[in-house]
């Protein structure tokens, strides 16, 4: 059974009681319906839905209509189609082109989201409370691994977050084919006609978006360049598109003072101490990549340098 939470002040529960209601009224007891269907009526506000409309708060006429402002409708597009499974994106609110969230699942799945969407993160019954964004915790997490001269490293890692291994999260459960899909999107993108570099440097460049499973990540890199081609081809393993306004850049104002060539020596315990030093100017190429599932003890391994490793 469909297991759908409510919150917010009696009357805000009501309104959402009486939504969800309707919305499975219209939907009947059929375990799957057409996904389009039941979104062109969702974003006009169920207009054939016409019993005991008017005693309701969503009326289809009057001064308060339900979807009265075309402006601010819903909106839906759609990706692709694969093994039954729908992936798209969806805006709550057309008239804000910037919060989107990307969506995957059955047509089932996709309308219990996106109801919990409206009134748990991103809906109307949410903006009083800023919104929500989604757990990353248990969501399959991708490590990528750099290295260059010198014992230079570097680490990245983002969540996946239309894909699970575990059953009780209404979302569909990660396969092989999406494994051996990863591992030949990260080829492409970090190994593929040579393996990318990541030049590190001075400046952090960060992407917070965790729709996309971006925790508020950050990379030290040369310039914003640099910090978009890295974050650029890790959106592609996942096929997501860049949000430029969730990406940030900052700098010292004088990064030689900030973080010297050549850091003078410490003072501790009487004795001159060697720093190491912040934010070298260093390229570090890909070296492998691998996943981690929430409920495997151990990573398993994708790509190593060039050559994918996942069978």
């Amino acid at each position: 059974m469909t297991k759908i939470n409510f919150t917010g002040s009696l009357e805000e529960i009501k309104k959402q009681v009486e939504q969800t209601v309707a919305t499975y009224e219209l939907l009947g007891n059929r375990s799957s319906v057409n996904f389009e269907q039941w979104f062109e009526a969702w974003e006009t506000g169920f207009p054939s839905a016409l019993e005991n409309r008017a005693l309701g708060n969503y009326q289809l006429s009057g001064d308060k209509i339900w979807r009265g402002d075309a402006s601010k409708r819903p909106r839906w597009r759609q990706w692709f189609i694969e093994k039954e499974v729908i992936t798209g994106e969806y805006w709550p609110d057309r008239s804000v082109e910037s919060e989107s969230i990307p969506l995957s699942g059955t047509p089932n799945q996709l309308i219990q989201h996106i109801i919990q969407i409206q009134y748990e993160g991103g809906g109307e019954a949410s903006k009083n409370k800023g919104g929500a964004w989604p757990p990353l915790k248990g969501q399959p997490q991708i490590k990528l691994f750099f290295r260059g001269e010198s014992k230079a490293e570097g680490e990245t890692s983002f969540r996946i977050m239309n894909r699970t291994d575990d059953p009780k999260i209404p979302l569909p459960l990660i396969d092989k084919s999406d494994l051996k899909s990863y591992a030949e999107k990260i080829k492409q993108e970090f190994a593929t006609p040579s393996l990318f570099v990541w030049q590190k440097g001075k400046e952090a460049f960060s992407y917070k978006n965790r729709w996309q499973g971006f925790d508020g990540q950050w990379w030290l890199c040369r310039n914003e360049a640099a910090g978009r081609a890295l974050l650029t081809k890790l959106l592609a393993i996942t096929e997501s598109p860049l949000d430029n306004s969730k990406t940030r850049i900052s700098k010292a104002t004088d990064e030689n003072l900030a973080f010297p060539i050549n850091p003078p020596d410490l003072l501790v315990l009487g004795e001159n101490v060697s720093q190491d030093k912040e934010r070298p100017l260093v390229n570090v190429a890909f070296h492998r990549a691998e996943i981690k599932l929430a409920k495997m003890r151990s990573p398993i391994p994708l790509v190593e340098r060039g050559l994918i490793v996942f069978d």
